[in-house]
């Protein structure tokens, strides 16, 4: 492929992604009159979840969310409760993890306010898309959150980040951001561990947290970014959430139920573009699992902080094998709560780099963990015709 026509192909690539993007508060979806819900907090959790998976997630090819029925919302496969840090009579949502679960979409401005006590947000390795609202000011209890190969655009909003007080982990890599890193990352002190190598971003700030990682972006100076021509492009088109009808509401329907209670599931997007060649990024390897959860941090005075053992940094391999991400590995320890025990996916080898593979389907029945995405290049969903019903 010429470089012509790699920089037109990318053009399309970003053009076809303003399509998919964060939009104001849609209607909620209330649960009916009769439901009981334990306390306020569940039920503001239901709402969130149900609003999220019926008006803003478009294909779920695994049916990972067709257990997400009624008012038990602890139940819900990916969603882990526990005792609130300030009052442990209340029981509340405190992780989501969907990693690996091949789910597009999008990320309303109502599931950060829905769900303001999640300790942990993993949504690693799906097709979510669009710009990310700045209602994540609102989860000034999140450790751990993780964004990581996925398709997002735009600009981080500063004032997001800003509200990430207690975040620990924050992994931004592998998607379509651009612009500057928000300064206000620098000033989050919880902050151990910042990834963002293999997007678009122009500038950081100095601070260590920012500079520790990078490669793969378009930051002047730098080392390993990406050719210029590909920095060019991006700069010459930057995401315009006013273009891509980002003010337009979605009237989300009633859901329908299947004679087994479920929801019906879209079938997987077919006939989407195919993404642009992105350079080979590295390959990490997680620690070996452990059996531990996040809590949330213990109240003033607080205990030594616990010991993180950081993955290494890679620089970008010369190879053409394509890009392999792992999942993380499970929460870490805190002093609190601890969650239901987590199962960690089954350990995968690392494909051949010119076959890559792709994990075989779950057996049916059950609640079972999804294994990491290795070398598999998903096709971006084309824009929905109507809500998710």
């Amino acid at each position: 492929m010429t470089g012509r026509a790699a920089l037109l192909l990318l053009l399309l690539l970003l053009a076809f992604l303003t399509t998919c993007h964060a939009q104001p508060p849609s209607q909620p979806i209330n649960p009916p009159p009769s439901w009981v819900f334990p306390n306020p907090r569940l039920r503001a959790a239901y709402i969130a979840l149900q609003t999220w998976r019926h008006t803003a997630i478009f294909s779920d090819p695994s049916n990972f969310t067709s257990n997400w029925v009624g008012p038990d919302v602890c139940s819900y496969t990916g969603v882990y409760c526990a005792a609130h840090p300030t009052d442990g009579r209340v029981r509340v949502v405190a992780g989501l993890d969907l990693n690996g679960a091949d789910i597009a979409g999008y990320l309303p401005s109502s599931l950060p306010t829905g769900l303001p006590d999640l300790a942990l947000l993993h949504l690693n390795s799906n097709r979510f898309c669009g710009v990310l609202p700045d209602t994540f000011l609102h989860l000034r209890l999140l450790h751990e959150l993780d964004l990581s190969n996925n398709r997002f655009v735009g600009q981080i909003p500063a004032s997001g980040v800003d509200g990430l007080v207690a975040v620990e982990e924050l992994n931004l890599a592998g998607n379509l951001f651009e612009g500057a890193i928000p300064v206000g990352v620098c000033g989050l002190r919880s902050l151990r561990n910042f990834s963002y190598e293999g997007n678009f971003f122009s500038s950081r700030p100095a601070c260590s947290a920012a500079t520790a990682d990078g490669v793969g972006n378009c930051i002047p100076g730098a080392p390993a970014q990406r050719p210029p021509a590909q920095c060019a492009a991006v700069a010459a088109n930057p995401f315009d959430c006013s273009k891509a009808q980002c003010q337009a509401a979605t009237t989300p329907t009633t859901p329908r139920r299947t004679p087994g209670g479920g929801a019906r599931s879209p079938p997987a997007p077919r006939g989407s573009p195919r993404p642009h060649h992105m350079p080979p990024r590295p390959i990490r390897t997680p620690p070996a699992p452990a059996s531990h959860h996040p809590t949330y941090p213990s109240p003033a005075p607080a205990p030594p902080p616990p010991t993180y053992s950081e993955s290494p940094k890679s620089s970008m391999p010369p190879s053409t094998s394509p890009p392999s991400w792992s999942a993380p590995p499970p929460p870490t320890e805190h002093p609190g709560y601890v969650l239901p025990p987590f199962t960690p996916p089954p350990s995968t080898p690392a494909p051949p780099a010119t076959t890559p593979t792709t994990p075989s389907s779950p057996p049916q029945g059950g609640k079972l963990p999804f294994p990491p995405v290795h070398g598999v290049a998903y096709s971006s969903p084309p824009p929905p015709s109507k809500p998710y019903n």
